[in-house]
This record gives C-alpha cells, sequence and structure tokens, in this order.
C-alpha cells in the first residue's frame, strides 16, 4: 500500500551516500527514532527521501505512506488519508481527527512500515504523534531546526559537490560536449551547488539565462 507520487523522470545524481544513511536506518521493531534530513530549500531534501521511500516500498515495506505535513490540519488529513485507505467505512463515519488517530493506533500495533512527513515546519505540530510511530521507519524533511533531532536519526542535506553539479547540468541541459564544460561549470559556480526546483525547471531562470543564454559556449 503505497501513495508515493511518482519519480521524476530526470537525473538524480550526488546523493549515492545519503540514500545508503537512509537505507541503514531501521522500519522493523520498536522504540525506533523519527529520521530527519534538514536542509536548505531546493537542496533536494524532497527528492532525496521520496528516491529512497521508493526503494523501501520495492523492498516490502507496507505501508509505504507520503504526507505533506506544512501545518496540524496536513498532517491529520494525510494520516486520515492512510486510514481510509485501510478501511473505506473509516472516512465515512470518522471526523478527521478519529481517523488520524485509528490510523497511527493501526501503525502502533505493525512494524515494517515508512512514513514521511514532508515540509515540517514546526515541530510543535508533529511532537503528539511521534510517541506513537515507534514501530515503523518515520522520515521527516525540514528546513528547521527541530526539537527532537538530538539523539535521533538525523541527516543533514547540503549542496551537492560541484562535479556532480556539472554532471546533473549536462544531463539537464543535454549538452556533454567539451565545449560546453566551461559554461557548465561555470554556472555550477554561480549556483554554489543548489539546484533550486519550480514549477518549470531546475534551475534559476536568471542562472540559466546568465550562463546559457546565446554567446557562451551552450548558446
Amino acid at each position: 500500500m503505497s501513495n508515493l507520487r511518482a519519480l521524476r523522470p530526470e537525473p538524480f545524481v550526488g546523493r549515492g551516500r545519503e540514500l545508503e544513511l537512509l537505507a541503514a536506518y531501521s522500519s522493523t521493531g520498536t522504540g525506533l527514532p523519527p529520521v530527519t534530513v534538514r536542509g536548505m530549500g531546493g537542496c533536494g531534501k524532497t527528492t532525496l527521501v521520496l528516491h529512497h521511500a521508493w526503494a523501501q516500498r520495492a523492498t516490502g515495506r507496507n505501508p509505504v505512506w507520503w504526507i505533506d505535513a506544512d501545518g496540524p490540519d496536513a498532517i491529520e488529513a494525510g494520516l486520515a488519508g492512510l486510514a481510509g485507505e485501510l478501511d473505506r467505512d473509516i472516512v465515512k463515519t470518522l471526523p478527521v481527527s478519529e481517523a488520524a488517530a485509528w490510523a497511527a493506533h493501526w501503525l502502533e500495533a505493525r512494524t515494517d512500515w515508512v512514513l514521511v512527513f514532508d515540509n515540517v515546519e514546526d515541530g510543535a505540530h508533529l511532537r503528539p504523534w511521534l510517541g506513537r510511530l515507534t514501530t515503523g521507519q518515520v522520515l521527516v524533511t525540514t528546513r528547521r531546526t527541530l526539537a527532537w533531532q538530538r539523539g535521533n536519526g538525523f541527516l543533514y542535506l547540503g549542496p551537492l559537490h560541484r562535479d556532480c553539479l556539472v554532471t546533473l547540468l549536462k544531463e539537464l541541459t543535454g549538452r556533454s560536449d567539451e565545449e560546453a564544460v566551461p559554461a557548465l561549470t561555470g554556472l555550477a559556480a554561480e549556483l554554489g551547488g543548489w539546484i533550486f526546483r519550480g514549477a518549470s525547471g531546475a534551475v534559476p531562470p536568471s542562472a540559466s539565462s546568465a550562463s546559457l543564454g546565446s554567446g557562451s559556449a551552450l548558446g
């Protein structure tokens, strides 16, 4: 059982070590702490955890459930959505808050599951649930410094290494010829290792136009 969004058909490079670190955290047992992935907006936290979640699903973890967790109402709605997937009658008979609690109780009684809380803005919104969700793998992505990080799983996601960023830019632009390398290297330096993802592209328009416009090696 899963509600994971599809992986984007775009290159994913330079995060192999981080994927290995996430895979090393257990999703089976009791008393399991949450795993927090923190980093600046646009550094690739969501993409990294999505790749990890798909890998966990492939190994048989069940359920693997994704919650957009930018507020308490969104968290409750995400858990209630899981409850509705587990039992279609739940959402018909219980209010959202009670359906969310039902889902947490269901998870408490089982292990070998993965639950992602993406884009948590305030640890207080999630804290009431964390004490209950300790028998599977809970992953949290955030830009914030959250109170429960100490003593628990924590991964800081920094910028991509320059070489990895150049490789990524080659694939995104479709230019891998030697003539393109200086301009791509310059763009990588301008980006500083960050790839900011928006609705329409993977690099900031100002950076791409400055470094990839006519007159550059990529024009």
